[in-house]
């Protein structure tokens, strides 16, 4: 037979350093929101632009495109640093699913916002590959 234990990591951290990190994760994030917005820019262009050729060339063309918007999460790290801007408090308990979200910037969503933005971004798509994704 095989026992589990089940445990809670915590860690209090300094607001000023969590805030810190915050803000260097979330400086992070919209700069590959950003890059992507014009890489999706330019190819839907192209895409649109290339449709377009083939349309005054009198040929028939689906104009079924694949590309998709990027996606943008800046929200999310907004919301925890006003709550932690307008917070008395001077030390934050973070459990282990907090540090890993807040500080090691690794949210439930990541992964997707890696894939969906590879294709605009090259830092996006750099860090997706140091990921394996």
């Amino acid at each position: 037979m095989r026992t589990i234990h089940n445990f809670s990591v915590q860690s209090t951290i300094p607001k000023g350093v969590l805030l810190k990190k915050l803000r260097a994760n979330r400086a992070s994030h919209a700069a590959i929101v950003k890059e992507s917005r014009k890489g999706y820019l330019d190819k839907a262009q192209k895409a649109l632009l290339a449709k377009i050729k083939e349309l005054k060339a009198g040929r028939l063309v689906s104009l079924h495109f694949s590309l998709h918007p990027p996606s943008d999460h800046t929200e999310a790290y907004d919301t925890v640093i006003q709550m932690l801007d307008i917070s008395t408090d001077e030390h934050i308990v973070l459990t282990a699913a907090d540090f890993r979200q807040l500080v090691m910037d690794e949210w439930e969503w990541k992964d997707d916002f890696l894939i969906a933005n590879r294709g605009y971004s090259v830092s996006a798509l750099t860090e997706a590959d140091s990921k394996g994704l």
